[in-house]
């Protein structure tokens, strides 16, 4: 069938053939003669189960496969996508946030058809797994983004069960394998993507971070925001200067500022253990709260000994994330003794550009959101909501965390030895 031709049998604009097709002909010809067998009625109460979805959402999820199964045109349509999100990893899944509503088709249904995509990265997930000796109960609790993919669609939708097509492109993390949720967090062995280095003085131990060279911060230390029309602008640029035997910079303090002064290591005396490119595990909290400091422990350390075990042939430095749960200023906004600020207290934190938003996607389903009608139903988003409305804005920030101080979770390893980095520094 002629692309075009099928997106205006659905009522789509044919223009959308921009967005749908790449592999095209590839789909045409592997779709099964009876259209895609995930849309069977047990495949899709299987899939359903294996994500943690609850059993009241078996109705209409079937009655929505019904009716995509009696309509070729949309069978062959659900059948492409599942392919470029899932098969195609040359697909730009950024595409999928032009990807359209089908309502025009599906009526009510419509804000299922994306879901029933969405559960083909599954398989995939079960088979790359399985390579690996993975075993089962962390194929399921990694699966823990359907339920905060269709939680964000129902924040903005009046309850609604769906998925935006937008959020396929996380869940096509799913179909490598590389992604593993390890009690409260969740893991993936990839590049250090920090702008900065990190040395270990070898008789003391401790660690100090100098920003790599070209980073930029506001005068404060943080990271930039946007530029404000006919503001001056508030940003300088750090400078790293290697030599044979040391290095100069502007070191991070563990709250997550840089500092204006620079400082000079011994090489001799300075080791390097992170820097950008170097493997680490690149940490992300799924939803449902509970963050303490004791879960995260628990987590990390059985990342250290999961990880090396199902993928021996990346060894990794630590740990890192960058997330506006790790916002330096979170200590202000929200309660000293909340488990935000707890975790990262454990943490050496590090500054990072932000819109000035951040967090709001998560929170609220979209970043758009008005301080003044926003719901305040919670503590948290009171919070966030205060901080907007007093023209303040909201960062991300980000951590790492080396095996070492792994161990000692519970004591502010670098907070507590930052003090002895300053005099060692003459900071």
């Amino acid at each position: 069938m002629n692309l075009e031709a099928l997106l205006l049998s659905l009522h789509l604009d044919p223009a959308l053939a921009t967005f749908f097709g790449p592999h095209w002909e590839s789909s045409l010809a592997a779709l099964p003669a009876g259209g895609p067998d995930w849309l069977a009625d047990d495949a899709v109460v299987a899939s359903r189960r294996f994500v943690g979805l609850e059993p009241r959402y078996d109705a209409p999820l079937l009655a929505a496969a019904g009716a995509v199964r009696a309509d070729a045109a949309l069978a062959l349509l659900a059948w492409h996508a599942a392919r470029l999100a899932f098969e195609h990893q040359d697909y730009d899944l950024a595409q999928a946030q032009s990807w359209p509503d089908l309502s025009a088709t599906l009526g009510e249904h419509a804000p299922l058809f994306y879901l029933l995509v969405a559960f083909q990265a599954v398989p995939h997930l079960q088979r790359a797994h399985g390579r690996r000796g993975i075993p089962v109960d962390v194929s399921r609790a990694t699966c823990t983004h359907y339920l905060e993919c269709t939680s964000l669609y129902s924040l903005t939708h009046a309850g609604r069960l769906g998925v935006r097509p937008a959020m396929l492109g996380w869940l096509r993390h799913h179909t490598s394998g590389e992604l593993c949720c390890l009690g409260r967090m969740e893991y993936m062995v990839k590049p250090f993507r920090g702008r900065l280095r990190a040395f270990r003085q070898r008789e003391s131990g401790l660690v100090v971070a100098l920003a790599d060279n070209g980073a930029t911060f506001a005068d404060s230390g943080l990271g930039p925001l946007p530029a404000r029309p006919g503001a001056a602008a508030d940003v300088w640029m750090a400078l790293l200067e290697p030599a044979a035997h040391e290095v100069s910079g502007h070191p991070i303090a563990p709250d997550g500022r840089a500092l204006r002064q620079r400082v000079t290591l011994d090489l001799r005396r300075w080791t390097p253990v992170l820097a950008p490119g170097d493997f680490i595990l690149e940490t992300h909290i799924p939803p449902g709260g509970g963050l303490t400091p004791t879960r995260c422990a628990e987590s990390m350390r059985a990342a250290l000994e999961f990880f090396p075990r199902h993928f021996p042939e990346h060894p990794f430095a630590g740990f890192a994330c960058d997330s506006w749960v790790l916002n330096p200023e979170l200590s202000e906004i929200l309660s000293p003794t909340s488990n935000p600020v707890l975790w990262q207290r454990e943490l050496y934190l590090f500054p990072l550009p932000s819109d000035g938003r951040e967090g709001l996607q998560f929170i609220f389903g979209r970043d758009d959101v008005d301080p003044a009608t926003a719901p305040r139903d919670t503590g948290l988003r009171r919070a966030l909501l205060d901080q907007l409305a007093a023209g303040k804005p909201l960062r991300a920030g980000g951590m790492f965390c080396l095996p070492a101080e792994v161990a000692e979770f519970g004591t502010q390893p670098y907070r507590r030895r930052w003090p002895a980095v300053q005099a060692a520094l003459n900071l």
